[in-house]
């Protein structure tokens, strides 16, 4: 929920339907010869591979629909998913177990089938108008919530594993049927980390937490790289922004294009950067990679201030983006569009200036040989051509009529006289700059005129 200093509110669900959690206690678990409740709750959380795995959690007194409308017939449409009520609210059944009688229009029928997460399938579509009722039994499709399963031994043949919890889980892991075969067959295995981290300028940097290089999809990831950590990740059902921090511990000789590591951070290096996170699985080390899934995609949001041994990185997944004010018009003087955008309509090439540096450059201020007026370039954006910095793209804080350029942020590299660059004029969405610099009045999309908030007549 957001609230706007008028008192207004505006409010956006996370989730379609409840996600429900059982938490587990076992007070004593028995472990002893023709009594071995122990490995059988081991066997069975390993079997799962801890939160990678799904299961069906029956709880014995919530699993049964009577007569539950689970859809109407169109005349075209022959896939639906099962339904169950619980007063006036309606929810979806991911995890079935039995369908005892399906009826369209009160008239039973067999003609269809039912997969894994709940979605009945006829062989002829219902008519239109249809009603579609169920009755039959369904669990609930569950995944544990940690990876680590925790006990106590309080008496020698007597364990004791309290408070754990499994979590509804609807989209199962995407793996291939090679992955899910070696996983159902192997007796045992190995798994690694891959981390891709594409930075903004372009480049891509590859590790692994493995304690040897990995080789998959064509691609090496580097173990000689910083030590590499990171926090646990979730899977759960609807709109949920996650998020991921990753450690970075490295030592002087952990460079990246020629700078260490921590201080790349420190500078900026990755910010705007996006992180790939997914697991391989191998037979043991020297064999290859078999498979992996995706863990986490995202992008990095925050950095901890590095020390001399390590940097933490916060990434949050992309549906962070999705978190923009609404309505996306609102009356204010300044211009709604960004500029360069289609809907604002100028054409980035027409102001684009290419430029060359100049000695006495610094990794924040760029002496260039560009001739502009003061400020014309503020706000605006530079991108380098060539050189250590080749690629990378920066926001101009201020331009000086002599031709010096102060970014946001330094550079990775400290430019040298004679790199090439573009730098592109920013725009501060006023109704004059639109005007005089741009000519693109007819675009303009703000009320300039209108009184400030603090105006009183």
């Amino acid at each position: 929920m957001q609230k706007a200093a008028s008192g207004r509110r505006r409010t956006t669900a996370y989730y379609p339907a409840p996600l429900w959690s059982f938490q587990l206690s076992y007070n004593a678990v028995r472990k002893r010869p023709g009594l071995d409740e122990w490995s059988r709750l081991i066997e069975f959380f390993n079997q799962r591979k801890g939160q990678f795995g799904e299961f069906l959690f029956f709880d014995r007194s919530d699993h049964l629909v009577t007569l539950q409308r689970f859809g109407t017939g169109d005349g075209t449409t022959r896939t639906f998913q099962f339904s169950r009520e619980i007063g006036h609210w309606v929810e979806p059944v991911y995890g079935v177990v039995n369908a005892d009688v399906v009826t369209v229009s009160g008239a039973p029928t067999s003609a269809f089938t039912v997969d894994e997460l709940g979605r009945i399938t006829f062989t002829v579509a219902p008519p239109i108008n249809a009603a579609l009722v169920w009755s039959g039994a369904f669990y609930f499709r569950c995944a544990f919530e940690a990876d680590s399963l925790d006990g106590a031994q309080p008496y020698r043949a007597i364990w004791e594993f309290s408070k754990h919890r499994v979590h509804e889980y609807q989209a199962m892991i995407d793996a291939t049927p090679e992955l899910k075969s070696f996983l159902a067959t192997a007796r045992s295995f190995v798994m690694a980390d891959l981390y891709t981290i594409a930075l903004a300028s372009g480049q891509v940097l590859r590790y692994t937490d493995a304690g040897l290089q990995i080789f998959y999809a064509g691609q090496n990831y580097s173990a000689s790289g910083p030590l590499i950590k990171r926090t646990g990740v979730r899977a759960v059902r609807g709109i949920e922004v996650d998020t991921l921090n990753v450690t970075f511990t490295a030592g002087m000789d952990d460079t990246v294009f020629g700078e260490p590591l921590l201080p790349f951070i420190a500078g900026g290096g990755f910010d705007g950067a996006t992180l790939n996170l997914v697991r391989a699985f191998m037979a043991d080390w020297r064999s290859p990679v078999v498979g992996t899934v995706t863990r986490f995609i995202g992008r990095v949001a925050e950095v901890d201030p590095a020390d001399r041994e390590q940097a933490t990185v916060t990434v949050k997944s992309p549906i962070e983006l999705l978190d923009t004010k609404v309505p996306q018009g609102v009356y204010q003087p300044s211009c709604l569009r960004t500029v360069y955008s289609a809907d604002c309509g100028v054409n980035r090439a027409l102001f684009e200036t290419v430029g060359v540096v100049q000695g006495g450059s610094t990794a924040l201020r760029v002496n260039s040989n560009v001739p502009a007026t003061q400020g014309w370039f503020d706000q605006g954006v530079i991108r380098f051509v060539n050189g250590a910095n080749a690629g990378v793209t920066r926001t101009v804080r201020r331009f000086t009529a002599d031709g010096a350029v102060t970014m946001i942020l330094g550079l990775p590299g400290v430019p040298v006289a004679g790199d090439q660059f573009l730098i592109y004029p920013g725009c501060p969405r006023t109704l004059d700059a639109c005007t005089n610099k741009f000519g693109n009045r007819a675009r303009y999309r703000g009320m300039p005129f209108i009184p400030v908030a603090e105006t009183s007549v």
